[in-house]
């Protein structure tokens, strides 16, 4: 099975079972970039207010297994809760016409609103899957959504979006409709994806928020914190996330918020693989974990590191752990990741369960392209994660980076023991 974008599928089940996607308020988040940074940190301030019992969030793609995706108030789903929901909607859908299976995505999806409806949460945080006009969490009426959100906008699953950014963000953007009162923008570092947005809005007549300047305007004046999450572009993610909150704050029924309430959610913000120290059993080191796998993110990431080396006495090179999805072009992320003295040891990941098209580049290829590509760059291939996290550590290289890919990341989770 591959990814087909379309929501026919995805609508007749949810008929099927009730339209749960109709009895709860939502927060809407699309963008190449940095979205899912967007949908922690909405979440967790939500999550401060004593206003609110439950927040549901639904983000993607899945670390370990798909019911971690789906979450009330920070707690996944259980594997029977899970279970016993995926039954009765897989039974639900022998009602479709045509005879099309729902996707593992768009069954996940109909799971996460069927678990938020049954818990009546008072609002869910949607991360979009891909894309944002045809995927299958674009599915809310408009009155139910508080808030569409849409995050910094690059080049990437262009086989699917389109291979222009003006393409990606109409794509993107699909996830406003008339009626949806408010729209938050991210700064974006394309002035083309700001230019498309915008229009794309106007042309549906939705009032909404005008996109926030370069840098994350917020609507407090003066806030400090301590910030959660590493890369300073998580700044810009802060500042969308409390553009959402300004917005939304009065359609949430006695939603309360103090300076302190709000200091504490942000502070409070936790996100998985994404420029996080993860500490190895048995090593004298912490490993940089990052899901880095389009150009955009690799900038960043190479940025970050370069920040962490410069301020490390004695500090010249890193180690790179790589591991890349197949639809990826490794040579052009190489090039933005590498630098002369590095070192990159390629590994393998496993399918994640319920996305088998899911495949890995065979680490022999990327340390084929690096050799020939960088020849100031070692390389070496090896069969799994965990055997490369050991010759790093023995290569003693100032840090070590595992990215690529979130099913890396995922795969070195794993293999620690970590969840």
């Amino acid at each position: 099975m591959s990814i087909n974008l379309g929501l026919q599928r995805i609508t007749a089940l949810l008929r099927a079972v009730d339209s749960p996607q109709t009895r709860f308020k939502v927060i809407h988040v699309a963008g190449t970039n940095g979205k899912g940074s967007i949908v922690a940190l909405t979440t967790s301030i939500l999550r401060s207010s004593p206003s609110i019992s439950n927040v549901g969030t639904y983000t993607s793609p899945h670390l370990h297994h798909p019911r971690d995706a789906i979450r009330i108030n920070g707690n996944p789903m259980t594997l029977s809760q899970y279970e016993s929901t995926r039954s009765y909607a897989l039974a639900a859908s022998e009602a479709f016409t045509g005879g099309t299976p729902p996707s593992p995505f768009e069954l996940n999806t109909c799971i996460a609103f069927m678990h938020f409806a049954e818990h009546r949460v008072d609002v869910a945080v949607v991360e979009v899957g891909l894309g944002g006009r045809l995927d299958a969490t674009n599915v809310f009426p408009p009155k139910n959504v508080l808030a569409a959100v849409v995050g910094c906008i690059g080049l990437d699953h262009v086989e699917f979006l389109g291979d222009s950014v003006e393409a990606i963000a109409r794509e993107k953007a699909g996830i406003v409709k008339v009626g949806v009162e408010d729209v938050v923008v991210a700064p974006q570092r394309y002035t083309e994806a700001t230019r498309t947005v915008e229009e794309f809005v106007e042309g549906l007549n939705a009032s909404g928020e005008k996109p926030a300047p370069q840098g994350g305007a917020t609507p407090v004046k003066k806030i400090r914190f301590r910030m959660p999450l590493h890369g300073d572009f998580q700044l810009e993610n802060v500042g969308t996330a409390l553009n959402t909150i300004a917005v939304v704050a009065p359609k949430l029924l006695g939603f309360k918020l103090t300076m302190r309430q709000l200091v504490s959610g942000i502070e409070r913000t936790r996100w998985p693989g994404r420029l996080e120290w993860v500490h190895v059993p048995n090593s004298t080191h912490s490993v940089l974990v990052d899901g880095a796998h389009n150009a955009d993110a690799a900038i960043e990431l190479r940025r970050f590191v370069d920040l962490h080396v410069s301020r490390t006495p004695g500090a010249k090179n890193a180690c790179w752990i790589l591991g890349f999805s197949s639809r990826k072009k490794v040579e052009g992320i190489l090039e933005l990741l590498l630098k002369p003295g590095d070192i990159v040891f390629s590994a393998p990941f496993e399918s994640p369960v319920d996305m088998p098209w899911v495949k890995c580049v065979q680490p022999d290829e990327i340390r084929d392209a690096v050799l020939k590509h960088h020849e100031d760059v070692r390389a070496r291939a090896f069969d799994n994660v965990g055997a490369a996290v050991d010759a790093a550590e023995m290569a003693g290289r100032d840090v070590t980076v595992v990215a690529g890919s979130l099913y890396l990341v995922a795969q070195l989770y794993r293999s620690i023991g970590k969840e």
